[in-house]
């Protein structure tokens, strides 16, 4: 955990949705290493308790409710549980996402409601759920969002979009609840290694094995949303690869299309 010193977080109440697994597992393991409370979401139960019990593993006492962050009751319950496990809320990570390969012009609708509703109205129904309890605490919310919303990339054109959509959220956030000493942040993440049973929809609704070679470790991508957290910045790309398509981008966005156009969407083959 280099580079992670300083107040500590003892005594504060974080929620981490999508923590069954992968980088939201990691993620409320790091939070929890450094003194959080923790609550654990995902839809599995099977999956909560094993991560529970990983959790466990390691020190990290944590309670855990299942829901579907695209239900509102589920949400609210979710932020019920932490408020009546801990008495607080401070932290809130937006984790849970879905990604999908395939070309735009094979896509079928119910794979655009699925990417849509999971990482947009996913993040949005939570946030909604917890910003009276953050108000009090003058707490954070996290977005974790991907290097693929800084620029559109090929064959994950949906998930861009609905990732894209989040920086906007934080954007009009921020300006909301700047008053309120809210924190918001966005936490862009490259090519994270995966699980080896995670899975990712193609353009047909089918589920397909994603195999990619990973830029960061998932103890790397959780070191950085929890620094993003504790130093209030507004966003975080934590790669070499983002921060220079972040430059690039921004001096020259014809380059990058170009080279876009040229890779024949090999940036994201299964």
């Amino acid at each position: 955990m280099n580079g992670l010193k300083g107040k500590p977080l003892d005594g504060k109440a974080v929620i981490v949705t999508g923590s069954s697994r992968g980088i939201g597992r990691e993620t409320a393991l790091m939070f929890g290493l450094l003194g959080a409370h923790i609550v654990l979401h995902g839809r599995d139960t099977e999956a909560l308790a094993r991560s529970r019990a990983y959790l466990a593993g390691r020190g990290v006492d944590a309670v855990a409710y299942g829901c579907d962050v695209t239900d509102a009751d589920g949400c609210r319950n979710l932020v019920r549980t932490c408020l009546d496990s801990y008495g607080r809320l401070d932290v809130l990570v937006n984790n849970a996402g879905l990604s999908m390969r395939g070309n735009f012009a094979d896509l079928v609708p119910e794979v655009v409601e699925r990417i849509v509703g999971t990482n947009i109205t996913g993040a949005i129904l939570p946030t909604i759920a917890a910003l009276p309890a953050l108000r009090e605490t003058q707490g954070s919310v996290v977005f974790v969002s991907t290097v693929a919303a800084l620029h559109g990339f090929p064959r994950v054109s949906i998930y861009s979009a609905a990732k894209m959509s989040l920086t906007a959220i934080a954007q009009s956030l921020e300006a909301e609840l700047h008053s309120d000493g809210v924190h918001v942040g966005v936490a862009y993440l490259p090519f994270v290694e995966n699980d080896e049973d995670k899975l990712s929809l193609s353009t047909d609704g089918s589920l397909i094995s994603v195999h990619r070679r990973a830029q960061i470790s998932q103890s790397a991508a959780a070191e950085a949303i929890v620094r993003l957290v504790r130093r209030r910045h507004r966003r975080t790309v934590p790669s070499g690869v983002g921060r220079l398509l972040v430059a690039c981008e921004r001096i020259a966005p014809r380059l990058v299309q170009s080279v876009l156009n040229g890779s024949g969407g090999r940036f994201h083959r299964q």
